[in-house]
């Protein structure tokens, strides 16, 4: 096929299964429209299983005393536990998402070494920010009867590993800020940059969750997490358009290599 015509997209009249299907053979960028549509899906997922499933967000207070986090996890055990384990099925997911920001980040005209610092710092950021969050709360439903001092850790740990520890995502955030603002490829657009430090905010004004009990700085107040929930939404909606314009602009017309890493030849790039 042509690369004009791959581009062109299937021929007129195609059904949705069959425009699917003509899309997984020629689409050129097929990979990476995978990869970006596994963004929402993942993104629905975490809503429900922590929203809907397991109510665990809005996050419960931290002045709670043993008594009311056991009457509070009676109710959400069944939640719990389906929908962690929907959870712990697709936290992979995001790993995929970071890899197309690197490859985004290294077509830039930055070193490759701020793609390699993000993989980095985001592969840091999300294990204290979602796994440990995770195991916290499916330990407690695993035993609501245990020792009540071991009860108030776990719900501690829980909820701070969560909001507590958004901070790590700080250098990640910094190292895509100062890539796309130095950027002279102009592979994301520099307002997308200026509103990724919008976005940075909320990751250092979550640190005093560590310290407070009461008020609008705790893990569940309307500073840390209820004003950042409202900055973060608005930017991830921000963040699946930019990257979905950013996988339109790159180059669709390079021909796929031949079996053997040998390179096709030029008459499969014709356009007749």
């Amino acid at each position: 096929m042509s690369v004009a015509a791959a581009i062109a997209g299937p021929p007129p009249g195609t059904g949705f299964p069959a425009g699917l299907a003509w899309h997984w053979r020629h689409n050129r960028q097929i990979e990476l429209w995978i990869v970006w549509w596994s963004m929402p899906v993942f993104y629905v997922i975490f809503s429900i299983t922590y929203f809907v499933l397991a109510r665990t967000m809005p996050p419960p207070p931290p002045h709670w005393n043993v008594a009311e986090i056991r009457e509070w996890l009676i109710l959400r055990h069944t939640g719990i536990d389906t929908g962690y384990i929907l959870f712990y099925l697709t936290i992979g997911l995001p790993g995929w998402h970071i890899g197309l920001i690197a490859i985004l980040l290294k077509r830039m005209s930055v070193s490759p070494a701020y793609a390699y610092a993000y993989i980095g710092a985001m592969a840091a950021g999300t294990v204290p920010g979602a796994l440990l969050n995770g195991f916290g709360y499916s330990l407690l439903a695993l035993r609501p009867d245990r020792d009540p001092k071991a009860l108030a850790f776990l719900y501690e740990f829980a909820n701070l590993t969560f909001v507590g520890t958004m901070g790590v995502f700080f250098v990640a955030s910094f190292i895509l800020v100062v890539a796309i603002l130095l950027d002279k490829n102009d592979i994301l657009p520099k307002w997308f940059g200026f509103a990724c430090i919008w976005n940075l905010t909320t990751e250092f004004t979550v640190a005093p969750a560590w310290i407070f009990r009461h008020g609008p700085m705790t893990w569940t107040g309307g500073i840390s997490f209820y004003w950042n929930t409202v900055v973060y939404g608005t930017w991830q909606i921000m963040y699946f358009v930019v990257f979905y314009k950013a996988i339109n602009k790159i180059p669709s017309n390079l021909p796929r290599p031949h079996a053997g890493g040998e390179p096709a030849p030029s008459s499969a790039c014709s356009s007749s």
